[in-house]
């Protein structure tokens, strides 16, 4: 028995730390002793719950033992408890990438590369799920038609302060050809196929009540599940935070606003961008898994464009 792992035993018995700890999982894992691994973590976790190497460690043993599922749900479990951790979302993303759930784990990264810019060993791992990745569909077309101009409009959080459309606007569509006239007497074409709606998956997501994609003026590109109205209220709001937190931000010489959440008595309203054009927001209940939302919005972000 390695001495070292002996000292580090005693130690966490008598005076136990995280360090001492992920040491003793550390040498544990290097060891192979793989249900002294699960031992130690689990121990740590239960006594020191925002020790997020502990759960990387064990997550890792998980993976290599084809555990993908209870490593998933211990990584998210430690982003629940640190939202910046971007080791926990590079090895989350390694476990959806044993899966096979390619086009998630390309979302953890690009999550830990939001919260690490530049870092080049994930932009590494990036380049090279992706190549081995299922081609996505093409993001849909954005449209004009049904848009709410918020110009001159005052924002008010209240039930019905801002007023819907004359005529309810129309969610992207997703056709893949665009419709044309055929002859009075020729045969019926035979139905175009319809490219996926690239806010299915985050819409399936428990918990998710309704989502909104907003322009960068604060105008309804699409909405889904949304109660009347509420999509013109969340679009003009997206926009009053991204402009107003915008100066403040040059000013500290901070990267641009990334995301934005508001909780409220009914539940939490979430928002996520990857440039200047797109805002995803999302309603939700207030029990929803947020890690698994904020990861799919954003993979829906990419399939929109807004990458």
């Amino acid at each position: 028995m390695d001495p070292e792992i002996e000292r580090l035993r005693k130690k966490v018995e008598n005076y136990p730390s995280p360090s001492a700890y992920n040491r003793l999982a550390e040498l544990l894992r290097d060891s192979k002793d793989y249900d002294g691994v699960k031992s130690v973590c689990t121990r740590c976790i239960r006594e020191f719950k925002r020790n997020g190497t502990a759960y990387i460690i064990l997550a890792e043993v998980y993976i290599n033992q084809g555990n993908h599922s209870d490593a998933t749900s211990l990584l998210e479990d430690a982003i629940k408890q640190d939202p910046r951790s971007a080791e926990a979302f590079c090895m989350l993303a390694s476990a959806h990438e044993a899966s096979g759930a390619t086009q998630d784990a390309i979302a953890c990264l690009h999550k830990a590369l939001d919260l690490k810019p530049g870092d080049a060993e994930i932009q590494e791992r990036i380049s090279k799920v992706s190549t081995s990745a299922p081609s996505a569909p093409a993001p849909a077309g954005r449209t004009d038609s049904g848009t709410i101009d918020m110009t001159g409009m005052s924002l008010s959080m209240s039930s019905g302060a801002a007023s819907a459309p004359a005529a309810a606007s129309e969610p992207i569509a997703f056709d893949a050809q665009p419709r044309t006239s055929a002859p009075v007497n020729a045969p019926a074409p035979a139905p175009q196929a319809k490219a996926a709606n690239p806010l299915s998956a985050l819409l399936d997501e428990a918990g998710v009540i309704g989502v909104v994609v907003a322009d960068d003026q604060g105008r309804v590109v699409s909405s889904e599940q949304m109660a009347d109205g509420q999509e013109t209220v969340f679009a003009a709001l997206a926009h009053e935070v991204s402009t107003g937190c915008e100066e403040a931000l040059n000013h500290l010489q901070q990267a641009p606003l990334a995301n934005w959440s508001v909780t409220t008595p009914s539940g939490l309203l979430m928002a996520f961008r990857r440039n200047a054009e797109l805002t995803l927001l999302v309603q939700a209940k207030s029990d929803c898994k947020i890690a698994m939302i904020e990861l799919r919005a954003r993979q829906a972000l990419i399939d929109l464009g807004g990458a």
